[in-house]
């Protein structure tokens, strides 16, 4: 097996065109990645939408790449809320999104749908669960977040002890909740994603939420379904207020 290429410059050089990284979103304002991050998961719903279920089981077809691209903007958010603060939870997703790139550009591109990669091959099968572990914690956060009067401080906090907490042993539950307490304010937040307009903010991140959840909620169920992941998020409960994606 390749291993994998420690530079993001190789890792590019390696799979080739149509990939998006950390780094193309590490200098972008504020509301210019909330706004490429709604289109991405907004473009990926509409495309899981309109080819429908697959197969006996009504699996969504979500296509690797774009589920990966998605999932890159996704994670940037970790950047607007604190970049060293989120070090950690960060570094470890770009390093499980570095893994489906290389295994996916070495397997030629196939399968192109989620469910059949990770039915296939192991390789592909960790670093995707990885992700939605990763993504499940970010949606929670944003929902906690958007439908409270809840600090950014603790939506996140909340979010981690029933999603990336229940798998990290005692010292990194330690560690990143001392990291999360340092996360901005509410208010700073919000005016950094949308200056002047904070209520703006807080909309789009909820439309957000929506349309990553039901990708989360799905992957988790097949994990599940599959036996491919034994803890699964826990006692995780979203509002009843989440904005209907087709507003």
């Amino acid at each position: 097996m390749a291993a994998y290429p420690e530079s993001e410059a190789a890792q590019r050089a390696l799979v080739g065109d149509g990939w998006v990284f950390e780094s193309d979103y590490a200098e972008k304002a504020g509301p210019e990645w909330l706004d490429e991050s709604l289109e991405r998961w907004a473009e990926l719903d509409a495309t899981v939408r309109r080819v429908g279920p697959m197969g006996d089981d009504g699996s969504e077809c979500i296509p690797i790449k774009a589920f990966a691209n998605a999932t890159t903007c996704l994670v940037s958010i970790l950047i607007h809320i604190g970049a060293t603060r989120t070090k950690f939870i960060r570094d470890d997703l770009n390093m499980r999104l570095e893994q489906v790139r290389t295994k996916y550009a070495e397997r030629g591109e196939q399968p192109e749908d989620v469910v059949s990669a990770v039915d296939a091959d192991y390789a592909l099968r960790d670093p995707i669960m990885h992700l939605k572990r990763g993504i499940s914690f970010i949606a929670l956060m944003l929902d906690k977040f958007c439908s409270t009067d809840w600090s950014l401080r603790a939506a996140a906090k909340d979010a981690y002890s029933v999603t990336l907490g229940i798998h990290h042993g005692w010292s990194v539950r330690s560690a990143v909740k001392l990291a999360l307490y340092a996360l901005p304010s509410r208010d700073t937040f919000l005016e950094t994603l949308s200056p002047g307009d904070k209520e703006q903010a807080r909309v789009k991140l909820h439309k957000l939420f929506a349309y990553v959840w039901p990708r989360a909620l799905f992957l988790n169920s097949l994990y599940a379904a599959r036996d491919y992941d034994d803890q699964l998020p826990g006692d995780a409960s979203v509002s009843g207020t989440a904005p209907s994606i087709e507003d």
